[in-house]
């Protein structure tokens, strides 16, 4: 928890974005997010009406889950069309550069870490984020049979 915490911790320092879905709802949005708009009520929403994990570039990364890479990366997603997948419906800010799609716990939760920075992640980053999934995966699995 304390390595969760420490990387969290560099969120700030690097204008991340972090996302936590499970089953297809965003649990946790950690960083620097999308602005909402001044016509957008605080109970609306509209910007969470799509599953997470039902697009192309989830699926990809869900079907991905059991290899030795088990993410999507996405380092310059403004020149993707599946961008919209994550950016018009309020997961990450529509300026986000480059974007990794981590899949756990089988299909039932994603984790989405964003940059303004394209090509922001290194071969370590990717493998931190891999190990941070498993300890996540472990509690969201716990509290779900806590229910």
């Amino acid at each position: 928890m304390l390595l969760l915490k420490f990387h969290l911790s560099l969120i700030y320092a690097f204008n991340l974005q972090v996302v936590v879905a499970w089953r297809g709802n965003p649990i946790l949005r950690q960083g620097v997010l999308p602005q909402r708009s001044p016509a957008t009520s605080d109970d609306d929403t509209s910007t969470t009406t799509t599953p997470l994990g039902t697009g192309p570039i989830a699926q990809v990364a869900i079907d991905a889950a059991d290899s030795p890479n088990p993410y999507t990366y996405l380092p310059n997603l403004p020149t993707l069309p599946g961008r919209v997948e994550f950016t018009t419906n309020g997961l990450v800010p529509p300026n986000t550069q480059s974007l990794v799609v981590l899949a756990f716990g089988g299909t039932r939760g994603l984790l989405l870490l964003g940059s303004d920075r394209a090509r922001a992640f290194t071969q370590s980053d990717l493998a931190t984020a891999v190990l941070l999934a498993e300890p996540l995966d472990k509690a969201l699995a716990e509290a779900d049979g806590a229910q």
